[in-house]
């Protein structure tokens, strides 16, 4: 659905995916074929999407977690278990949160490469 909205133009949708330095072939930074299909198809539906190495974001560990910002209105956030299994998405429809989260996504912003430029920039 999601896909479909942005695809049309309706929505504008911006990820950026964490992925932990094992997803990672090396020497090249090259992404796993299924991760970065997956990755493609959300580009080719219109998605702003870009990825962070886990390892970049060593000395700002508040930012490994999974939130989304839904315009001015609201945030969520993935809640998971020590095993890191999810476990519930909460809503919080709260100026300072949606604030604090759009903060949070700026400092993201700053490690965040666009996949088709990985090549220049590596990981």
């Amino acid at each position: 659905m999601n896909l479909n909205l942005a695809h049309s133009g309706q929505v504008s949708i911006e990820r950026i995916c964490i992925i932990r330095d094992v997803c990672w072939l090396q020497p090249e930074f090259v992404l796993p074929p299924v991760l970065l299909s997956w990755i493609e198809k959300q580009a080719q539906a219109g998605v702003d999407i870009k990825v962070i190495r886990e390892s970049a974001l060593a000395q700002e560990t508040d930012l490994v977690c999974d939130f989304g910002i839904y315009g001015d209105h609201a945030i969520g956030h993935q809640l998971t278990d020590d095993n890191q299994g999810n476990t519930r998405f909460v809503l919080q429809f709260d100026f300072e949160a949606v604030a604090l989260a759009e903060s949070k996504w700026r400092r993201l912003q700053s490690y965040a490469v666009k996949v088709d430029k990985l090549s220049e920039n590596p990981p």
